[in-house]
């Protein structure tokens, strides 16, 4: 799994700040099936983010606020959406948070087989 590549190799994995550009993917995980991976770019300021994919809606991205507490990451999406996809897409809610070096991973388990993960570059 790749996130066990990242937990392991820094000494400290919790994120203090976050301000700048990123760049990664982010990918679903789900049993049997291969979902695609996505290219995204995260704008990051001391307590907001925006930011946008290569593929529309996958994931949504768009613009709102956060709020860092040592290994997770709390994001609130401030913008209108309409209803004819899968808001779990979103770019909100609690995620774990780790960091290794210039890289961050971004994950969140609805279960222990299906996951949203993104792997952001600071740029």
């Amino acid at each position: 799994m790749l996130l066990a590549l990242f937990t392991g190799c820094d000494e400290d994995n919790d994120v203090t700040t976050l301000n700048g550009t990123y760049t990664g993917t982010f990918r679903r995980y789900v049993p049997v099936e291969v979902l695609p991976i996505s290219n995204v770019t995260v704008f990051f300021t001391s307590t907001g983010f925006s930011g946008y994919s290569d593929l529309q809606r996958y994931p949504a991205v768009c613009k709102g606020k956060y709020v860092l507490r040592r290994d997770k990451i709390d994001l609130e999406n401030q913008c209108a959406w309409t209803a004819e996809f899968d808001w779990t897409y979103i770019l909100s809610g609690s995620f774990d948070i780790t960091k290794v070096q210039n890289k961050i991973v971004m994950t969140r388990r609805y279960d222990e087989n299906h996951y949203d993960q993104y792997i952001l570059e600071r740029q």
